[in-house]
């Protein structure tokens, strides 16, 4: 069907950025065929120059359409040669996920050289893993390098555990409202990166309980102290403790904030212009951003703009049980990786004025 698709047809990405980069890669490497890949407003401004830079130097025929760095673009599919290429790593972990999702289909397979800082590793551990349950070995070198030979990728059963990047907000209800909430599957072996988000919810002062099926976080009764966390290893995971610490006790510091003008909107300045709708001022830099937190009774209920991001609307959302009068533009926009939240959200909030 994908093959069908991608010869007949434009293929819209919507606002997915993940999918615009590997599905980039994927359709480059494969032989016989030709795709036009284009997405939303936002998309045809979010990066993938250094992607398509590196996917060409291995030999793949890729050009753009309108923009140079910059969807849509016209990928032709051919037999990519392969070999040793350097990306930039400090502008997302998804260009390197990408390149090693395909690097066994090339002839020559591949080595992948970081340049600079590499953010959100944790991304690229689980695109290893990954690799490894089909077969395709990835090496690991001292040097930062990362290499796969040429191979056949095989078949495999797999499970997929839960979203730890949707579960956050639903222990942050727990830790926020003072409730209780378990999530999972959750694999001891797995290595989502979002799954830490629990450990920084136990220094706010939540109780968190992990099994071998579920994580199970348990808030506080009263208002949690102020934080200083470097989120750069779960940076989706930053808007929710945003809006956590706006109702901290003191001055929360948040730095790994780096990627964060990049995703979906420019989140930095999206949850500065949102936070302060609410009463909580902040501050940002490069690379830290600072909450004066606020009691929740002093906050004040606003409307808030969700600029096409999923994760500034749940995040916003977790506050509103909190601030009653809050409203959410646009809250269908949850659909992109949470399609039943709103559902969840509701069932939460009743069962805890309940209890």
């Amino acid at each position: 069907a994908l093959e069908q698709a991608a010869i007949s047809q434009d293929l819209n990405v919507g606002p997915a950025g993940t999918v615009a980069r590997f599905l980039s890669a994927f359709i480059a490497t494969s032989e016989g065929l030709e795709a036009t890949l284009h997405g939303t407003e936002r998309m045809h401004q979010r990066p993938i120059g250094e992607l398509i830079n590196a996917l060409c130097e291995l030999g793949a025929k890729i050009s753009y359409l309108e923009n140079e760095g910059v969807l849509p673009l016209r990928i032709k599919g051919v037999q990519v040669v392969g070999g040793k290429v350097e990306i930039p790593a400090d502008v997302s972990s998804q260009f390197i996920s990408a390149l090693l999702l395909v690097g066994a289909r090339m002839r020559e397979g591949i080595e992948v050289i970081p340049v600079g800082i590499v953010v959100s590793r944790s991304y690229i551990d689980m695109t290893c893993a990954l690799l490894s349950t089909f077969g395709v070995k990835v090496e690991q070198a001292g040097d930062g390098c990362y290499r796969i030979p040429p191979g056949q990728v095989l078949g495999a059963e797999y499970s997929v555990e839960a979203d730890a990047s949707s579960a956050g907000y639903l222990w942050s209800l727990g830790t926020l409202m003072g409730g209780s909430v378990a999530v999972g599957p959750f694999f001891s072996e797995a290595c989502q990166g979002d799954k830490a988000f629990v450990e920084v919810l136990s220094r706010l002062g939540a109780k968190v309980l992990a099994s071998s099926q579920e994580i199970t976080v348990s808030g506080i009764s009263g208002r949690f102290g102020a934080i200083e966390q470097n989120m750069s290893e779960m940076p989706d995971a930053i808007p929710t403790l945003a809006v956590l610490a706006a109702t901290a006790d003191g001055v929360s510091q948040i730095s790994g904030i780096e990627t964060l003008r990049r995703k979906e909107s420019d989140r930095v300045a999206a949850l500065q212009m949102e936070l302060s709708k609410v009463g909580v001022r902040s501050e940002a830099t490069e690379s830290v951003l600072t909450i004066f937190g606020q009691r929740v009774e002093e906050l004040r209920p606003a409307i808030i703009q969700t600029y096409s991001d999923h994760r500034l609307a749940m995040s916003f959302a977790m506050l509103g049980t909190a601030v009653p009068g809050m409203r959410i533009e646009d809250p269908g926009v949850v659909t992109k990786s949470f399609p039943n939240f709103w559902e969840c959200l509701a069932q939460f909030v009743e069962i805890n004025r309940a209890n």
